[in-house]
């Protein structure tokens, strides 16, 4: 099966309407080692805006912000180049890289899959850095990872960026949660929801961790 089928199909199983939650299905993976958190639910951990990657006002329609019952998070599912990875973070190669990915996905969602905008509320890098996506609508809320969580690490580098990944996701969910009083039960993987790999094999212990962080703040 073609490489880019396969990229198209994830992404339509990563945009779908999550339904309401009801008998969810507990997904085991590997762990990985828990990333720091926070010190305090209410902290709000620095995420990009849009503008920063995309001069374009979003496409999205924006409206008034329902409250949030529920977080699903994904993976973008295409690989990273491994190039990035060793990029130091703070070199303004690791920003450009991260806006040009960001825009990859952007055109990707619209061109190829006929969105109006990018699926995702927000994006976490391999940095571990947030970025903002589409205007916020609707009772759920979409949070990604770049890169391909269904296989393992094929560098150190890469599994020291995902330790950073997997902290910067838990950041940004211990604030949604204070942020939007959702409870750690309603924060489930893709694949919770439905019948769908997403978002991969290694990321179902680091959403399973950050529950449990939320549960004990």
């Amino acid at each position: 099966m073609a490489p880019g089928f396969l990229y198209i199909v994830a992404a339509v199983s990563a945009f779908a309407q999550v339904p309401e939650i009801g008998a969810v299905r507990e997904t085991e993976g590997p762990r990985i080692t828990p990333p720091q958190v926070v010190t305090a639910a209410t902290n709000r951990p620095p995420v990009r805006a849009r503008a920063e990657w995309d001069s374009k006002p979003p496409a999205a329609p924006k409206g008034p912000i329902p409250n949030r019952t529920r977080i699903a998070i994904h993976h973008t599912g295409n690989a990273l180049d491994e190039a990035v990875f060793a990029i130091p973070a703070n070199a303004p190669e690791s920003l450009t890289t991260a806006i040009a990915r960001l825009n990859f996905e952007l055109g990707v969602h619209r061109k190829q899959m006929g969105w109006t905008d990018i699926a995702y509320h927000y994006i976490v890098d391999w940095e571990g850095r947030i970025w903002e996506g589409r205007p916020q609508a609707g009772p759920g809320l979409s949070v990604a990872v770049l890169g391909n969580w269904g296989r393992r690490p094929r560098s150190a580098q890469e599994a020291d960026s995902r330790k950073k990944q997997a902290e910067g996701l838990e950041n940004l969910l211990i604030w949604l949660s204070a942020e939007h009083r959702i409870r750690p039960a309603s924060i489930l993987s893709h694949r919770d929801y439905e019948e769908t790999t997403c978002p991969g094999d290694f990321l179902t212990a680091p959403v399973r961790d950050a529950r449990a962080r939320i549960r004990a703040l």
